[in-house]
């Protein structure tokens, strides 16, 4: 698949949600130790920076700009039910 295309073609149509990177791979993640699944996600990462940031003087590195605080939200706790009253 052609990765660079298919990022492109999301940015173009306005995209601007986050890009979600799995690490499924047997050098890293399947390891089972810390130290090679964080580098594991750092090499994805790195790898596909290009595709995703504009090049600055740091690098391809993600815009400053869009960090922003969490949001919070007023949540409230479901109501509890019992299995009688959804059936």
């Amino acid at each position: 698949m052609d990765w660079r295309a298919f990022c492109s073609i999301l940015k173009e149509r306005g995209f601007s949600g986050p890009f979600e990177i799995e690490n499924e791979a047997k050098l890293s993640k399947q390891t089972g130790k810390m130290g090679a699944i964080v580098q594991g996600c750092k090499a994805a990462v790195q790898n596909l920076a290009p595709l995703l940031w504009e090049l600055t003087e740091e690098g391809w590195t993600y815009p400053s700009a869009e960090y922003h605080a969490l949001w919070e939200f007023n949540r409230k706790a479901p109501s509890e039910v019992s299995i009688d009253t959804l059936l």
